[in-house]
């Protein structure tokens, strides 16, 4: 969807601008009804209401209105024009956030499902002390899933893990990059920073949002205290000549992605040729895993091989033939 297209989306009646913090949730969806119930029943036990919730509809042609009617009339449902993938989905969100006058939104995908005290922890943070010199920008809490516990990572040409100590401990710490799943953005944020690339589709548009908000002098926290289940895909483990490796079953659509995707953003958004090449030696790691332990092994090479390409030449936008 494009910026002006998005920005025919309006909400009625908006949160009053004069109200300090303020925060709405926002969910995209796409074609998970049941985890999109789920999600929304979470965010109504928030130990700290919200203000308002909103659903991004991406498939114009399923009645979501008519599924949530009965359990949440609260909740108001915008069908997006055509399916705008996660990145045109959170780009709307955010165009929504900042028409509401919200002070803070908070970004789901459909299967994202928050702790009753999530919110509270992540608004916690905001009051932890005092406040730094670089203002804040994001806050992310930490996922948990059935086979890890992850979250925001640091960047350095590349994502990188931060240090246990931080990561298993209780206090807020900066990071440089995290997911939408549970993403608190804060309106300053919007103002400075703009919207996420629509034209990315899906995967790494929420990392590259990160690194422009980094790049503008606002801070990216991870608050550990704060948590939200996520389940990337149906892992499995898979043993091949006597080493195992967990396989999360993507598709090789999304594999494209989001080598598409971070490919673009060394190239085009950070200029470095250090990132360019950790990318590229990265995608081949995975290629390999692709051919030794995953089904489809021509076709999830040939995607992985397409989006470094297509990266760097700068073909970005929902690519059809893929789906």
């Amino acid at each position: 969807m494009t910026p002006e297209r998005a920005r025919e989306l309006t909400l009625t009646p908006p949160v009053d601008p004069r109200a300090v913090g303020t925060v709405g949730a926002f969910v995209v969806t796409y074609r998970r009804p049941e985890l999109l119930v789920q999600t929304l029943r979470t965010i109504r036990l928030q130990t700290h209401a919200v203000q308002s919730v909103v659903v991004l509809n991406n498939d114009p042609a399923a009645d979501v209105r008519t599924l949530l009617r009965e359990e949440f009339p609260e909740v108001t449902v915008v069908d997006l024009p055509d399916n705008t993938g996660s990145a045109g989905g959170f780009a709307a969100a955010l165009r929504l956030a900042a028409e509401q006058g919200l002070t803070w939104a908070w970004l789901f995908d459909d299967d994202v499902v928050p702790y009753p005290d999530a919110l509270a922890h992540l608004l916690a943070a905001t009051r932890g002390g005092e406040e730094p010199a670089e203002p804040l920008g994001v806050l992310a809490p930490t996922q948990v899933s059935a086979a890890a516990v992850f979250g925001a990572s640091l960047w350095r040409h590349r994502p990188l893990q931060p240090p246990p100590a931080l990561r298993n401990g209780t206090r807020p710490y900066p990071v440089d990059v995290a997911s939408w799943a549970g993403m608190l953005v804060h309106r300053r944020t919007v103002e400075q920073v703009g919207y996420p690339r629509a034209e990315f589709f899906r995967c790494f548009a929420d990392y590259e949002f990160c690194l422009r908000v980094r790049a503008a002098g606002l801070r990216v926290f991870a608050v550990p205290a704060s948590r939200v289940r996520h389940e990337h895909g149906a892992p499995v483990v898979v043993t091949r000549f006597g080493r195992p490796s967990v396989r999360y079953q993507y598709s090789p659509a999304r594999n494209y992605y989001h080598v598409r995707n971070a490919a673009y953003t060394a190239r085009f958004i950070l200029h470095s040729p250090a990132a360019m090449a950790s990318h590229v030696l990265r995608t081949l790691r995975l290629a390999v895993g692709d051919l030794i332990y995953d089904d489809h092994r021509g076709r999830r090479l040939w995607r992985r091989l397409q989006g470094l390409v297509d990266g760097f030449r700068g073909r970005l936008g929902r690519r059809e033939d893929l789906e």
